[in-house]
């Protein structure tokens, strides 16, 4: 009794709620998940609120002055220091830690270097599934998507993807088109140009994504043509696939679709800042090697 109240009178008697207000359920739930080699990588956080709805009054007996339960709490004292994230058996992503390191682990750090230099050279951290010369990244991007939506993925690995820019939602039609991008880089791989004919056949059936592309391409020179294409995919199709883009001239629009002069700027000041870093990077190598031609004292 407290103040002439009991727990149940505070929570309607049956709640789920009344049963974590219990001293020796904290208890057990504090062992159970201080003392457990794996931690359930955000799951167990959803037991927070809670906990936290009546604090720690210690073991069942103790005079232990309350204090608040979280997630965090449970976890001080070293259980989640030293992780180290391991892959679930179906591939589907990393779903645990091990008390083991607090380094990323090597094939996360591998597939982390191969996205930044996808990134470098397409812009973007928006890898098909299916594409024909990285599907095991694909295939990687996806199942971080994946394990993000279903809160199993290690925050360490999170921040690192943030870190990097990476596209934690793309639309089917984002996803299409770059789709449609990589085909057409397909294309030129095999036949030496990006320039898909508009009524490109594919009697074999071996490459219907070639004929789908070839359509697509077709639409990018009409928008563009109308200025309605963005910024960064006018720069992929000319780099990517070498292909000229025409449009009549005249003055350049000034009643953009916001999307349009959004994504623009955006891309713009991301150019602007990957430029400043190259600059930094020369001028640091410079230096170096200036210092290394200077003779000993």
């Amino acid at each position: 009794m407290h103040g002439g109240k009991s727990d149940a009178a505070a929570v309607k008697a049956g709640s789920p709620i009344c049963m974590f207000r219990q001293p020796w359920v904290l208890h057990c739930c504090k062992i159970l998940m201080a003392s457990t080699s794996v931690v359930w990588c955000g799951r167990v956080s959803g037991l927070a609120p809670l906990l936290s709805l009546q604090g720690w009054r210690g073991r069942p007996g103790s005079q232990a002055q309350p204090r608040a339960v979280t997630f965090q709490s449970l976890t001080q004292g070293g259980a989640l220091r030293n992780v180290k994230a391991h892959q679930s058996s179906d591939g589907s992503g990393f779903v645990g830690a091990q008390a083991a390191g607090d380094e990323l682990d090597a094939e996360f750090a591998s597939m982390l270097s191969q996205l930044a230099n996808w990134k470098d050279r397409y812009y973007e951290c928006i890898v098909p599934r299916k594409v024909h010369d990285a599907s095991d990244l694909g295939e990687w991007v996806h199942s971080m998507r994946a394990a993000r939506k279903r809160g199993t993925l290690l925050p360490a690995q999170q921040a690192a993807l943030d870190a990097l820019g990476f596209a934690w939602e793309v639309d089917v039609v984002t996803a299409k088109w770059y789709h449609n991008l990589h085909a057409a880089r397909h294309y030129k791989e095999v036949h030496g140009t990006g320039e898909l004919p508009p009524d490109l056949a594919d009697p074999s059936g071996q490459h219907p994504d070639w004929v789908e592309a070839a359509r697509w391409l077709e639409r990018q020179r009409d928008l563009y043509r109308r200025q309605k294409l963005l910024l960064v995919r006018v720069r992929l199709i000319k780099e990517v696939l070498g292909v000229k883009l025409q449009r009549e001239r005249g003055p350049q629009r000034r009643n953009l679709h916001p999307v349009l002069r959004s994504g623009n700027a955006t891309f713009r000041a991301e150019q602007r800042q990957r430029q400043r870093r190259r600059q930094q990077a020369t001028n640091e190598q410079s230096l170096e090697q200036a210092a290394a031609r200077l003779p000993p004292q």
